[in-house]
């Protein structure tokens, strides 16, 4: 199975991502296809014999490309060229009725073979300027899709020939057919297309600028040593272990591990903090970061595409291949509303020719097409999580599935993980018990192997090691492994409980629990060697933030220590809802009994769960397993973002269905009036125009989503 994103150029609106969709969808081979309209790309997943080659073929054959370049006619310059001619040409063609100054050469009465000529040749550079939109309609048409461009299409094509049909009875002496040239609709339709279309560009330019800043925030080229010698590489030639050499105001080509040095580093556009971060020896660095004050030398870990930003990039990318579900439902109405149109306008047609005349049924037929636009509801849903992921971003919030910015609404239970999630994770040794000596030995040369937290103060405390063979993780209990050929287990006291042993340290055990520090025994099948007593603190500001999320949620702890431990820690936190001694399987089952539910962890026995719940939120740094897991990372250890999570879940949303609303509301009115059986009407121009600014109003709406 292969897997590639393929730049796409030629879309415009839903119905042309969902069109190129559902083409290659049908193609042999190909087994999954999802087309993002913002962004421009196709990601298809497919199998052997397809090619790249025949991928490309399938894209051009449904009326579109794979080639990126900057199309020379959608700039404000050239725009602006047109703009003048267009108000010219209306100038001229409205003049005479509103009792303007016209020269008589161009007055449509008193010369109006000059003046049908002036209309017609002053009405083709506008299809010149507007052939890409008139091509596309004519390509879908071709093959049998249909879009916005095909209803433009129609509209200007039958308003053209309509108008030459009446510009060669002009030329044959029938003066009076001057009054029903209507050259200058087809011009204003496309001129109003284009100016819609840079407006979109701009805004859909600001709506993905946090995205494309990530991808492009590296620096071409870094400083790394060779021979003792300074030498200026490509960001491609920093090799893992290079030492790389980073002055003041630079970027961080690749992550690594300070050598020497220190200075203050900016992570915002990583991590979402404000406040530089004082980088010493043996701190860690990532690509993408700014260095301020010092100078600094440190040994490369992750270069290339194992960086951390290209992680988030990878994360913020994926989010926006997967469509949540209000975006398939938007694309599925898409999908028929062309089609739609198409037929209401041939009936708006026919029934003005029954009951008026052929002019009349031309001119609203017309109407009808251009004023219906699929594009305010095809950028409805895709604008706003496009700019609500890149806000994210910014905050130090990657959100990998764009259905759980739409899941955070239904949220009604929170559940915390204990160790990491509650607590800061920076956990110590407080108290040691054992008979044999190398209990610590044995003690921290099993923890090594493990990425648990306590794992981690355990071989900071007792940093010397011996060799462990045949190493087992038990999630939710311990691990164990054979060191001098005898197995030895280090875990709680529930791993200890399965074993059945005598426990010479349960006084011990009593007191430490009371008090919530965390136990760890180390044992073998047929004696315990030793307890650990380690102690947890809890994260600054976390009562405040938790009293917060009660306003509105029930919010547990979900944790594998023993009940007493965990109590302690909860009314500490104020939190009355408590899960203790929880397997990672328990901690899966109570995730979806509570949905919709939220769960928060970062260690592997969380995975299940994160699975599991409704949205599943794992801190950056914790196991790559509860990364992997989650529908949502938060690049720094702050549950204030939970609050800022759900505003912003709930914000999106709104925005959303406010989109949808002016998008459905706007075709609801306008087309009553495009079709011409009401007292207020339109004329093809005035709904070009309208139809241009309910694109802007969607994609302005969306825009508020930048200022969560």
């Amino acid at each position: 199975m292969n897997k590639i994103t393929l730049q796409i150029s030629g879309m415009t609106c839903s119905a042309c991502s969902l069109g190129l969709e559902k083409y290659i969808q049908k193609q042999p081979h190909i087994k999954e296809v999802s087309v993002n309209l913002l962004m421009q790309t196709a990601t298809i997943v497919y199998e052997s014999p397809v090619t790249k080659r025949d991928l490309i073929r399938f894209v051009e054959e449904a009326g579109f490309s794979c080639e990126k370049g900057k199309n020379k006619n959608l700039s404000w310059k050239t725009f602006g060229v047109f703009l003048f001619l267009g108000i010219f040409l209306m100038y001229v063609s409205m003049g005479p009725m509103l009792h303007l100054p016209v020269p008589n050469f161009l007055h449509k009465v008193i010369a109006p073979i000059y003046y049908a000529w002036f209309l017609l040749l002053g009405t083709i550079p506008f299809l010149i300027y507007g052939r890409d939109i008139l091509k596309s309609g004519m390509k879908n048409l071709f093959h049998k899709t249909s879009n916005m461009d095909t209803l433009i299409t129609f509209g200007v094509f039958v308003n053209f020939f309509y108008s030459l049909y009446e510009f060669i009875l002009v030329l044959m002496g029938n003066f009076h057919e001057v009054h029903f040239l209507y050259f200058e609709s087809s011009a204003f339709i496309l001129l109003f297309v284009k100016l819609g279309r840079l407006i979109d560009k701009e805004n859909k330019n600001k709506a993905v600028d946090t995205i494309q800043n990530l991808v492009t925030i590296t620096p071409k080229t870094g400083t790394i040593f060779k021979e003792d010698k300074e030498v200026e590489v490509s960001i491609n030639e920093i090799s893992v272990h290079d030492k790389v050499f980073v002055k003041p105001g630079e970027i961080f080509p690749v992550d690594g591990v300070v050598l020497e040095g220190k200075s203050h580093v900016d992570e915002s556009l990583l991590t979402g903090e404000s406040l530089p971060v004082l980088k010493i020896e043996k701190a860690r660095v990532y690509a993408g970061s700014i260095n301020y004050e010092g100078s600094i030398t440190y040994e490369a870990l992750q270069v290339g595409k194992d960086s951390m930003i290209s992680h988030i990039t990878r994360l913020v990318m994926s989010s926006l291949e997967n469509k949540s579900s209000i975006e398939k439902l938007a694309d599925k109405i898409s999908r028929y509303f062309v089609p739609f149109i198409i037929g209401v306008s041939f009936l708006v047609f026919f029934l003005h020719f029954f009951f008026h005349d052929f002019n009349t049924a031309i001119k609203y037929f017309v109407t009808t097409l251009v004023v219906a636009c699929p594009c305010a509801l095809g950028l409805a849903t895709p604008l706003a999580m496009v700019v609500a992921v890149g806000t994210l971003s910014k905050k130090g919030i990657l959100v990998k599935n764009s259905d759980a910015i739409e899941n955070l609404s239904k949220v009604r239970n929170i559940l915390l993980d204990k160790t990491g999630t509650l607590t800061t994770g920076k956990i110590s040794v407080v108290h040691e018990h054992f008979d044999d000596e190398n209990a610590p030995l044995y003690l921290s040369s099993l923890e090594k192997n493990s990425t648990h937290p306590l794992a981690i103060a355990i071989t900071k405390k007792y940093s010397e090691t011996v060799k462990v063979k045949n190493f087992k993780n038990h999630p939710g209990l311990g691990i164990e492994g054979k060191i001098e050929n005898l197995v030895y287990y280090a875990g709680s006291v529930a791993f200890l409980e399965k074993y059945a042993l005598k426990n010479p340290y349960q006084k011990e055990e009593a007191e430490y629990t009371k008090k919530g520090y965390m136990i760890i025994y180390l044992f073998t099948k047929k004696q315990v060697l030793g307890l650990f007593a380690l102690r947890d603190e809890i994260k600054t500001d976390m009562v405040e933030i938790l009293k917060e999320l009660e306003k509105t949620y029930q919010v547990f702890m979900v944790t594998g220590d023993n009940a007493i431990t965990a109590r302690v820690i909860a009314e500490e936190l104020g939190i009355q809802n408590v899960y203790a001694s929880a397997s990672p399987e328990d901690k899966a089952k109570i995730a979806i009994e509570a949905s919709p539910s939220l769960m928060m962890g970062d260690g592997i026995n969380d995975a299940p769960a994160l699975k599991a719940s409704t949205v599943g939120v794992s801190v950056y740094g914790g196991s790559d397993v509860s990364a992997d897991s989650s529908d949502i990372v938060f690049l720094k250890e702050d549950l204030s973002l939970i609050p800022y999570l759900f505003k912003a879940g709930k914000k999106t949303i709104k925005i959303i269905r406010e989109n949808l609303f002016w998008a459905f509301f706007y075709n609801i009115i306008m087309i009553p009036l495009a079709s011409g059986f009401l007292p207020i009407t339109l004329n093809p121009m005035i709904a070009s125009l309208a139809m241009t600014f309910s694109s802007i109003t969607v994609a302005l709406n969306s825009l508020r989503l930048r200022k969560i």
